[in-house]
């Protein structure tokens, strides 16, 4: 919940790299989805000037999309347990 509170109030963008179908079925408010497939030709779509906090149902597609922007020399972080663990202290 922290770091997911944290990226809202700072407005950092939350994306979420799960499939549309999972997004729809609930995500964290604000968040951005591009499912983790798409990313790398949907990498325009994303701003720059803000911190990025990748998310998914558990984390593992998360931290795929999380280094691939790294290697971009993007600033952004796994939120680690993803909707996991962020639907139950959101709602």
């Amino acid at each position: 919940d922290r770091p997911v509170r944290t990226a809202q109030r700072r407005g950092d963008l939350l994306l979420d790299v799960r499939d549309p179908l999972e997004f729809e079925a609930g995500h964290v408010p604000g968040a951005v989805d591009i499912p983790l497939g798409q990313l790398r030709g949907r990498l325009d779509e994303l701003r720059t000037d803000r911190e990025i906090w990748t998310s998914c149902e558990v984390g593992q597609r998360a931290d795929n999309a999380t280094r691939a922007r790294m290697q971009l020399g993007c600033t952004v972080r796994n939120h680690s347990g993803g909707w996991a663990t962020a639907q139950w202290v959101l709602e």
